[in-house]
Protein backbone atom coordinates (compact mmCIF):
# COMPACT_ATOMS: atom_id res chain seq x y z
CA UNK A 1 0.00 0.00 0.00
CA UNK A 2 1.78 3.25 -1.28
CA UNK A 3 -0.66 6.09 -0.62
CA UNK A 4 -2.17 7.64 2.57
CA UNK A 5 -5.09 7.81 3.94
CA UNK A 6 -7.15 10.10 6.44
CA UNK A 7 -10.33 9.92 8.06
CA UNK A 8 -12.02 12.69 10.21
CA UNK A 9 -14.75 10.75 12.04
CA UNK A 10 -17.96 13.10 12.03
CA UNK A 11 -20.51 9.82 11.31
CA UNK A 12 -21.49 6.76 11.44
CA UNK A 13 -21.03 6.46 7.75
CA UNK A 14 -17.65 7.67 7.97
CA UNK A 15 -16.56 5.27 10.51
CA UNK A 16 -17.77 2.06 8.68
CA UNK A 17 -15.45 3.21 5.74
CA UNK A 18 -12.15 3.58 7.76
CA UNK A 19 -12.99 0.53 9.44
CA UNK A 20 -13.98 -1.33 6.19
CA UNK A 21 -10.29 0.20 5.05
CA UNK A 22 -8.54 -0.51 8.12
CA UNK A 23 -10.19 -4.54 7.53
CA UNK A 24 -8.69 -4.52 4.36
CA UNK A 25 -4.76 -4.03 5.19
CA UNK A 26 -2.78 -6.56 5.11
CA UNK A 27 -1.55 -8.33 8.41
CA UNK A 28 2.28 -8.41 7.68
CA UNK A 29 3.33 -5.37 9.02
CA UNK A 30 3.73 -3.45 6.09
CA UNK A 31 1.23 -0.25 7.18
CA UNK A 32 0.79 1.25 10.08
CA UNK A 33 -2.14 3.11 11.51
CA UNK A 34 -2.31 6.01 13.51
CA UNK A 35 -5.35 7.14 15.07
CA UNK A 36 -5.00 11.02 17.00
CA UNK A 37 -7.05 13.72 17.88
CA UNK A 38 -7.91 16.92 15.60
CA UNK A 39 -7.91 20.30 16.88
CA UNK A 40 -10.18 21.64 14.50
CA UNK A 41 -9.98 25.41 13.60
CA UNK A 42 -12.41 27.86 12.18
CA UNK A 43 -14.28 26.66 9.51
CA UNK A 44 -14.12 28.29 6.10
CA UNK A 45 -18.03 28.72 6.68
CA UNK A 46 -17.30 30.49 9.63
CA UNK A 47 -14.80 32.77 7.91
CA UNK A 48 -17.29 33.31 5.14
CA UNK A 49 -20.33 34.30 7.41
CA UNK A 50 -17.62 36.25 9.30
CA UNK A 51 -16.43 38.70 6.49
CA UNK A 52 -19.97 38.84 4.95
CA UNK A 53 -21.44 39.89 8.02
CA UNK A 54 -18.54 42.56 8.30
CA UNK A 55 -19.49 43.94 4.90
CA UNK A 56 -22.97 44.06 5.86
CA UNK A 57 -21.93 46.19 9.07
CA UNK A 58 -19.03 48.53 7.31
CA UNK A 59 -22.38 48.99 4.70
CA UNK A 60 -24.43 50.01 7.55
CA UNK A 61 -22.32 51.96 9.48
CA UNK A 62 -19.84 53.87 6.91
CA UNK A 63 -16.41 52.29 8.65
CA UNK A 64 -14.26 51.06 6.76
CA UNK A 65 -13.99 46.66 6.66
CA UNK A 66 -10.86 46.92 8.15
CA UNK A 67 -11.72 49.28 10.54
CA UNK A 68 -14.60 47.11 11.71
CA UNK A 69 -12.34 43.93 11.90
CA UNK A 70 -10.18 45.79 13.96
CA UNK A 71 -12.73 47.42 16.26
CA UNK A 72 -13.78 43.39 17.09
CA UNK A 73 -10.64 41.82 17.39
CA UNK A 74 -9.80 44.64 19.98
CA UNK A 75 -13.35 43.95 21.77
CA UNK A 76 -13.64 40.59 21.35
CA UNK A 77 -11.21 38.36 20.54
CA UNK A 78 -8.60 39.98 23.02
CA UNK A 79 -11.35 38.84 25.48
CA UNK A 80 -11.84 35.39 24.08
CA UNK A 81 -8.32 34.93 24.20
CA UNK A 82 -7.14 36.28 27.79
CA UNK A 83 -10.27 34.65 29.25
CA UNK A 84 -9.38 30.93 27.73
CA UNK A 85 -5.69 31.04 25.83
CA UNK A 86 -5.40 27.65 23.40
CA UNK A 87 -1.68 26.79 22.12
CA UNK A 88 1.54 28.38 22.52
CA UNK A 89 0.81 31.25 20.51
CA UNK A 90 -2.15 32.94 22.39
CA UNK A 91 -0.49 32.12 25.37
CA UNK A 92 2.58 33.89 24.24
CA UNK A 93 0.39 36.50 23.21
CA UNK A 94 -1.16 36.52 26.74
CA UNK A 95 1.60 36.57 28.43
CA UNK A 96 3.11 39.90 26.49
CA UNK A 97 -0.42 41.78 26.47
CA UNK A 98 0.08 41.16 30.54
CA UNK A 99 3.50 41.83 30.89
CA UNK A 100 2.81 45.22 28.38
CA UNK A 101 -0.12 46.07 30.76
CA UNK A 102 2.07 45.85 34.07
CA UNK A 103 4.62 48.59 31.84
CA UNK A 104 2.16 50.93 30.55
CA UNK A 105 0.07 51.21 34.23
CA UNK A 106 1.88 53.98 35.58
CA UNK A 107 1.04 56.11 32.58
CA UNK A 108 -2.35 58.09 31.94
CA UNK A 109 -5.30 56.21 30.07
CA UNK A 110 -4.20 58.72 27.33
CA UNK A 111 -0.86 57.47 27.35
CA UNK A 112 -1.38 54.01 28.18
CA UNK A 113 -4.77 53.41 25.78
CA UNK A 114 -2.31 53.88 22.29
CA UNK A 115 -0.13 51.26 23.56
CA UNK A 116 -2.77 48.76 24.48
CA UNK A 117 -4.99 49.09 21.58
CA UNK A 118 -1.65 48.39 19.35
CA UNK A 119 -1.12 45.26 21.46
CA UNK A 120 -4.42 44.05 21.05
CA UNK A 121 -4.28 44.34 17.31
CA UNK A 122 -1.61 41.69 17.10
CA UNK A 123 -4.35 39.61 17.32
CA UNK A 124 -5.54 37.48 14.43
CA UNK A 125 -8.84 35.30 13.66
CA UNK A 126 -6.33 32.70 12.15
CA UNK A 127 -5.72 31.81 15.47
CA UNK A 128 -9.09 31.09 16.80
CA UNK A 129 -10.06 27.16 17.28
CA UNK A 130 -13.50 26.17 16.22
CA UNK A 131 -15.14 27.15 19.63
CA UNK A 132 -13.14 29.97 19.62
CA UNK A 133 -14.13 31.61 16.39
CA UNK A 134 -18.26 30.28 17.31
CA UNK A 135 -17.74 32.35 20.30
CA UNK A 136 -16.29 35.46 18.81
CA UNK A 137 -19.61 35.31 16.22
CA UNK A 138 -21.46 35.37 18.99
CA UNK A 139 -20.72 38.24 20.16
CA UNK A 140 -20.77 40.05 17.21
CA UNK A 141 -24.29 38.53 16.32
CA UNK A 142 -25.51 39.65 19.74
CA UNK A 143 -23.64 43.76 19.07
CA UNK A 144 -25.56 43.45 16.08
CA UNK A 145 -28.46 43.22 17.35
CA UNK A 146 -28.30 45.54 20.73
CA UNK A 147 -27.13 47.99 17.89
CA UNK A 148 -30.44 47.30 15.37
CA UNK A 149 -27.69 46.32 12.57
CA UNK A 150 -29.03 44.53 10.23
CA UNK A 151 -26.75 41.43 9.17
CA UNK A 152 -27.27 38.21 6.86
CA UNK A 153 -28.21 35.00 8.40
CA UNK A 154 -28.09 32.08 5.43
CA UNK A 155 -26.38 29.40 4.96
CA UNK A 156 -23.22 29.83 5.71
CA UNK A 157 -23.91 31.11 9.09
CA UNK A 158 -26.28 27.63 9.58
CA UNK A 159 -23.12 25.72 8.73
CA UNK A 160 -20.42 28.31 10.51
CA UNK A 161 -22.76 27.73 13.55
CA UNK A 162 -23.24 24.19 13.17
CA UNK A 163 -26.84 24.52 13.59
CA UNK A 164 -28.90 21.52 12.61
CA UNK A 165 -32.49 21.44 10.93
CA UNK A 166 -34.78 19.68 13.62
CA UNK A 167 -36.04 16.58 11.95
Amino acid sequence: MNHSQSFVIRSPEIMGNCVSMISQIPTDGSVTVDIKGTKEKRRLAQNSCYWMWIADISKHTGHTQDEIHDGFRKTYLTAIFLAEPHGRLQEAWCKTFSDISELVSDLSPEEATPIINRVKLLTSTTWCNLAQFTEYLNRIDQYCISKVIPIRHPDEYRIAMDIRNAA
